[in-house]
């Protein structure tokens, strides 16, 4: 919309509420009485009148300026030819459009904002989406490509192009019934969720904005007018733009608070969501008017009540679902009522306060459970019990039911006393058992003994490390009752970071359920779980991910799928070291199926989220992994899990799913937030808030924070534990020593790793790629400082590192492949560089469609082979590959030391081709990063800048052509 007229848009929506309800000779008329400032208005009103439609969507298709260029099939705007128009709108043409060069075979939806509709508004708006969409990475939102802005000054936005229907004309088509389409609508409060927890909101929900594909995935369109929120108040700004365009929204679907122009929440969304709902089960908009205006319906937004949605059914709409329209009311009638009002509230705060709680509500009604929107009344329980339990209490009479009522209580209290009747003398002798082994161990925490000022100061860890060293001897007339005591101890000493006195008591428990007639039993199961778990954390894989299998095989046996017990088998934490990653990632899945549909509300279910999650993460799948966080982060307080641990390590791995993703300032965000809750309830010395901290550290350096990044490491130093190193030791010193290298400081990282020389197989065991990047570190850090036979004797050391986790051969990872390239580079032996990068199958002339820091490493590797060849075209390629990728996937200067890098290489590669005047600006660009990045107190980081201005510097004299 040009902007003048947007100035008038009041005047002409205000005569146009009036002009609808009127038969043409009655508008005429009224046009031809125009006088004054309305005058000028008349032929822009003949326009809109003669297009047809209600008035609340003539705001959204405002005349296009005659003058604008229209673009045709067959132009190119950028990289992408023009195929066919797919849409038009008030301030942009879509366009189906493929990229020119070929190398993207599938079509695209090109999306050209009008450049003088708004003049820098609207560049601000391009600008806005371009950022909000880089951020969003969700299986049911259109992904975003790439933008731009061609040489006349077109900007352009490369959409993911979806073939399909809207969600309206897809439910109608296929005759979905309730549930069907709430089991729809779910993909779309995922959605919107997920677009939330990356702090936007999209303010234009609409059917026409939900696509859904010929496979039934929903896809949600169109964040043109998306808006991002502050992170600490979740509002929205009010900036000029919001003034101006503020009501460019579908008046249908707005909120009552975009009505009044107030601040916007993600209760916003709720409110347009619910609207969708409405529509999606009645066929109806929730407000009846008696004439179609845009005052109108502003005041019903603002004032009317909402009916019911089960008394707004019409019968053409029920015609359409193949059923009548009573039936499809009863249907709606009770817990679809009261989702659907309590989305529509007025007041934001009544709404639902999160789409997640919007997403549960749902997920309650489809499980017949009680929904949260309900008032919980007794009657109302019952109600859904009857529900849920309809065929099996068909057969009970209402005589029977009436004495179950009558008769619970001394049911209750009856089945008590005959269960203590029923205690074998086993049984109680099991329990006194217990209690002696129990009382003895606190009785060493009172005042009844001659020390009793010196023991009533232990802690619980001395207090479990004492029970755990008398276990083993004791309780050896009653192995049940030693075989549940050990597990029991094993498992508190295992949440006190005790981790090889647990394993010694779970392996105690396996040998005495081997030797004592209780194999297979739960006792037994329970035991191979926890060494699992705890032979994982302690770098011994095979042993984790023997026990863990022979827990599965055990419950193979005795027919149980479907268990508790199974549902924890089926999701430790050994997964991702386990060689069948696709096995692994399909019963873990079975894990959490079970949790779902069984036990929803069980602890178990966080973590079985947690756990996919973290299985996605370790096979370098981030994009997978990140639903799987986020739906853990939401369902730790609704299953009451009080692992706080995980809660905060969530929130850290999905941060660091962002980040490799290269959606850097919200992934440290929300890292901060997970090491205050790390910090909180593990504690500072604890190894998860350890290990979480190192990673941060490495994450700040990557970002360009080295100095903090340094203080990190050293704050973890100050809490390593007084027996020695561990593998988070090991973990933080292969990241911090990276670090160290990207500064030129050589020694220093050799000095870290160094420490590990004897370790640096059982640790990198654990997690093979720290392994290699021990190796690589070290063999770079020994190259550096021109000790190159070490070097390559390091890198020769790969074979012994062997295969424990997800990587079932020898073969090593693109990043060591890279790592071990730059080392013969450094050597000077270009041939051997070269040898290495041949070995994977990772190429550098083809960037992935997915966001890869190895990939950017691969290529600018591969540059500086190419360089030394004297091949500058083709490493030029291959730098200009590296800096696009990096580019179109992160904000300029995320990762200021690879970005840096990069512009170093393309700056090498035009200085070789003479063209100076590119090279000086690349190379300036680099050499202004490390200044950026470098303390000058450095001599190793004065030696990196000063060689780069003097490359900057050398491009002004000009080199003959060869």
């Amino acid at each position: 919309m040009r902007p003048e007229v947007l100035a008038q848009w009041p005047q002409v929506s205000a005569l146009l509420d009036e002009l609808l309800p009127l038969d043409e000779p009655a508008r005429n008329a009224r046009l031809e009485t125009l006088v004054g400032e309305q005058l000028p208005l008349k032929p822009l009103l003949q326009r809109l009148l003669a297009q047809g439609g209600s008035a609340a969507s003539y705001f959204e298709r405002m005349p296009i300026a005659a003058e604008l260029r229209e673009q045709a099939a067959g132009d190119l705007i950028g990289p992408y030819r023009l195929l066919r128009l797919l849409g038009r709108g008030g301030t942009s043409t879509v366009w189906l459009a493929q990229r020119s060069d070929g190398s993207v075979p599938l079509p695209v939806a090109l999306k050209l904002p009008f450049v003088d509709a708004g003049g820098a508004q609207i560049g601000e708006r391009f600008r806005r989406e371009r950022q909000i969409l880089a951020t969003l990475n969700h299986p049911n939102i259109a992904r975003f490509y790439e933008a731009g802005i061609t040489a006349d000054q077109q900007p352009y936005l490369a959409l993911e192009h979806v073939e399909g229907e809207s969600l309206l004309q897809y439910c109608a088509r296929a005759a979905l019934s309730t549930s069907e389409r709430l089991k729809l609508f779910m993909q779309v409060l995922r959605a919107v969720q997920y677009a939330h927890s990356m702090l936007v909101i999209h303010r234009d929900l609409k059917p026409s904005n939900i696509i859904v594909t010929a496979a039934g995935e929903v896809k949600l369109l169109d964040f043109g007018i998306a808006k991002l929120l502050d992170r600490d108040t979740q509002r929205t700004e009010l900036t000029e733009l919001t003034r101006t365009y503020g009501r460019m929204m579908t008046l249908d679907f707005a909120s009552p608070e975009q009505v009044k122009g107030e601040p916007l929440t993600t209760a916003t969304d709720v409110y347009s969501l619910g609207v969708i709902l409405f529509e999606l089960l009645t066929g109806n908009r929730p407000y009846r008017l008696k004439r179609s205006s845009r005052a109108q319906l502003e005041e019903a937004i603002l004032a009317a009540d909402c009916p019911r949605p089960s008394q707004a059914v019409g019968l053409e709409f029920a015609t359409t679902a193949s059923t009548s329209a009573k039936r499809w009311a009863r249907a709606l009638r009770g817990d679809l009522d009261a989702i659907v009002l309590k989305a529509l509230e007025k007041d934001p705060a009544a709404r639902y306060p999160t789409v997640d709680a919007f997403t549960r509500d749902c997920e309650l009604h489809l499980q017949g459970l009680p929904v949260l929107a309900q008032a919980p009344s007794r009657r109302y329980r019952f109600s859904k019990f009857v529900g849920r339990n309809r065929v099996a209490l068909a057969t009970t009479s209402a005589v029977l039911l009436a004495l179950l009522v009558g008769l619970g209580a001394a049911l209750w209290q009856a089945r008590n006393v005959i269960a203590q009747q029923q205690l074998t003398a086993a049984e109680a002798s099991k329990q006194r058992a217990v209690q002696a082994f129990m009382t003895s161990l606190f009785e060493r925490n009172t005042r009844l003994q001659a020390n009793a000022a010196e023991v009533r100061g232990m802690t619980v860890r001395e207090l479990l490390i004492e029970a755990s060293d008398r276990v083993r001897g004791a309780l050896q007339e009653t192995p049940t009752v030693k075989l549940e005591v050990l597990n029991t101890v094993a498992r508190l000493l295992r949440e006190v970071d005790e981790y090889d006195r647990s394993a010694q008591l779970s392996r105690d428990a396996i040998a005495l359920a081997k030797q004592n007639s209780l194999a297979s039993s739960d006792g037994h199961v329970e035991a191979l779980l926890a060494l699992s778990t705890v032979a994982r954390v302690l770098g011994n894989g095979a042993e984790a991910i023997q026990t863990r299998d022979e827990s599965l095989a055990i419950l193979d046996a005795r027919g149980d799928f479907d268990s508790l017990l199974r549902a924890r088998a089926s999701i430790t934490t050994v997964a991702q070291l386990a060689p069948d990653a696709d096995r692994e990632i399909a019963l873990v899945k079975q894990g959490a199926t079970i949790y779902e549909r069984r036990y929803p509300r069980d602890p178990g279910y966080f973590n079985a989220l947690w756990v996919l999650g973290n299985l996605y993460r370790t096979q370098q799948d981030p994009a997978q992994a990140i639903p799987f966080f986020q739906r853990a982060v939401a369902e730790f307080k609704r299953t009451g899990s009080r692992d706080f641990t995980n809660y905060g390590a969530s929130h850290g791995f999905l941060a660091l799913c962002e980040f490799q993703l290269g959606r850097v300032p919200s992934a440290l965000a929300h890292y901060a937030q997970g090491l205050a809750l790390l910090d909180q309830h593990a504690g500072a010395a604890a190894l998860v808030t350890r290990f979480h901290r190192g990673i941060y550290a490495f994450m700040l350096h990557q970002a360009g924070q080295p100095e903090m990044s340094h203080r990190l490491f050293q704050e973890v130093r100050t809490t390593r534990p007084p027996a020695g190193a561990t593998i988070v030791d090991f973990d933080d010193a292969v990241y911090e020593a990276s670090g160290l290298l990207d500064e030129g400081r050589a020694p220093q990282a050799q000095h870290l790793l160094a420490e590990f020389s004897g370790d640096w197989v059982k640790f990198g065991k654990a997690y093979r790629i720290n392994g290699e990047r021990w190796l690589t570190g070290l063999a770079m850090a020994l190259a550096m400082q021109g000790k190159f036979a070490q070097a390559r004797a390091t890198l020769g050391r790969l074979p012994e590192l062997q295969a424990q986790n997800r990587q079932s051969n020898n073969s090593a990872s693109v990043d060591f492949v890279v790592d071990a390239a730059r080392v013969e580079l450094a050597a000077g032996d270009i041939d051997a560089a070269a040898q290495w990068l041949r070995t994977t199958t990772d190429s550098a002339a083809e960037p992935p469609s997915y966001f890869s820091t190895g990939y950017i490493r691969l290529a600018n590797t591969a540059a500086a082979i190419s360089l030394r060849r004297g091949d500058a075209r083709e490493a030029l390629l291959y730098s200009d590959n590296a800096l696009t990728h990096l580019r179109q996937h992160s904000a300029p200067g995320s990762f200021p030391y690879l970005e840096a890098q990069t512009l170093k290489t393309q700056g090498d590669g035009l200085l070789a081709l003479n063209r100076a005047l590119e090279a000086r600006q690349a190379l300036t660009s680099a050499v202004e990063f490390m200044r950026r990045l470098h303390s000058q107190d450095s001599p190793e980081l004065r030696a990196a800048v000063a060689a780069l201005a003097s490359a900057a510097i050398s491009v002004t004299e000009p080199r003959p052509r060869t």
